[in-house]
């Protein structure tokens, strides 16, 4: 055995570990055994254990060939495909998952509209209430420009009117 080391300190573990396997495999001694078998069969034997091998390979033929017709006739069958009722059934079923799937995302698509817009107007409200509490913290008079202002925002005429009111009572 030949074992490469090298004296670099950088491969110091590989070298180390390739001398203890070295050392190891110096020691490793192989015994040689004769095989001996005793043979007492005639070459006659042998050649009417061929003639039956012959003759079990000659049937298990046979009935390959049997299956292999039989095979045939199945993949044919299997290549035909399924019944027309089976096809007509799955595109039935088919069509309705299709059917629902669209239902379902129109729904969504209209519940997210429907989300949208009511953000929208949520935030219309919050724009309103800002511009209501900003009049109503003032001097505490509603003049004109004000009164224009929260007419201008969608919505807000309620809001000038209790304004008035309020102030009607205040006063």
């Amino acid at each position: 055995m030949i074992a490469a080391v090298s004296p670099s300190s950088l491969t110091y573990e590989d070298s180390h570990n390739t001398l203890k396997y070295a050392d190891r495999a110096k020691h490793i001694r192989a015994e040689l055994k004769r095989n001996v078998v005793n043979v007492n069969l005639h070459v006659s034997h042998y050649a009417r254990i061929v003639e039956e091998l012959r003759a079990e390979i000659a049937e298990l033929r046979k009935q390959q060939h049997g299956r292999s017709t039989q095979t045939a006739l199945h993949t044919h069958r299997q290549q035909a495909g399924p019944e027309p009722e089976v096809i007509e059934r799955l595109q039935g079923d088919l069509t309705s998952i299709f059917t629902d799937r669209k239902k379902i995302r129109r729904q969504l698509l209209d519940t997210e509209t429907r989300d949208k817009y009511l953000q929208y107007r949520l935030q219309q409200r919050k724009r309103c209430l800002e511009t209501y509490t900003l009049v109503a913290t003032s001097a505490g008079k509603l003049n004109q420009v004000c009164l224009s202002l929260l007419q201008a925002v969608p919505g807000t005429s309620l809001y000038c009117k209790l304004y008035q009111v309020r102030l009607s009572i205040a006063s």
